[in-house]
């Protein structure tokens, strides 16, 4: 019951801390995080997402719903900022995987293709990741970054791993074998604007930031895709080797 009634309240603090920054961490630079890149709509900032390639990024499918065309989305590379600097670069494909569930954020993923490629240097480098079927382990640190919404300052913070059963109990059964959780203390966290951000652990991509908790104000997990499920790795591959 406890359970049921904090995650009632999660969409209304999301709509309420839209626009907040990734919380509890510290200011970083885009050479520290140099996967790190925002999704653009009508040149606004909509999104984080990451570079897994030289002309792919990786995001959360919630972020890319119902859009039929690829026009009015870019993605912006090297940059502290989500409104100048770095290269602006024009999304060709928006890839959103067909088990997405947009009511329990199951399958969370969408990938974006864009053009030209990119070239990479110290703030434009792809995240690699996490090996097939190995999650990262219970208490495991690991690190989420992101600019929470347009304008914000690009933060990173420190998060350990939830271990899965513990996470499912208390989000009362809702968290697939899909999602992993990271997090857990009230005030240290992601924001609802770091949708589509990274989940590194040991340097390799492990998570996609899917569904915060207006950025932790509850002192519950933050909940991402699981980059290391074999099914959803399968898909990334295949999608990338096929388009």
């Amino acid at each position: 019951m406890k359970s049921t009634l904090l995650l009632s309240l999660v969409p209304f603090i999301q709509g309420v801390l839209g626009a907040a920054d990734v919380t509890g961490g510290s200011p970083a630079t885009i050479d520290k995080v140099p996967y790190l890149v925002s999704v653009l709509q009508w040149n606004k900032y909509a999104c984080a997402g990451v570079l897994i390639g030289s002309n792919f990024v990786v995001t959360a499918a919630q972020c890319v719903d119902g859009v039929e065309s690829v026009e009015s989305f870019n993605v912006r590379t090297g940059s502290n900022s989500t409104s100048w600097g770095g290269s602006v670069l024009e999304i060709t494909k928006i890839l959103r995987h067909g088990q997405f569930n947009p009511t329990t954020y199951d399958f969370d993923l969408a990938l974006l293709k864009f053009t030209p490629p990119v070239t990479f240097s110290p703030t434009v480098i792809p995240a690699p990741l996490v090996p097939s079927g190995q999650e990262p382990a219970n208490g495991t640190e690991c690190v989420a970054s992101g600019w929470g919404g347009s304008g914000g300052e690009l933060q990173s913070v420190t998060l350990p791993i939830v271990d899965h059963d513990v996470c499912n109990q208390t989000y009362g059964g809702q968290i697939t074998d899909h999602m992993i959780c990271a997090g857990g203390k009230a005030g240290k966290g992601t924001c609802p604007g770091d949708r589509g951000g990274p989940l590194v652990c040991g340097g390799k991509l492990a998570g996609i930031i899917s569904q915060t908790n207006g950025c932790d104000l509850l002192g519950l997990p933050d909940v991402f895709t699981d980059l290391a499920d074999a099914g959803i790795q399968n898909w990334i591959l295949a999608t990338v080797m096929n388009n």
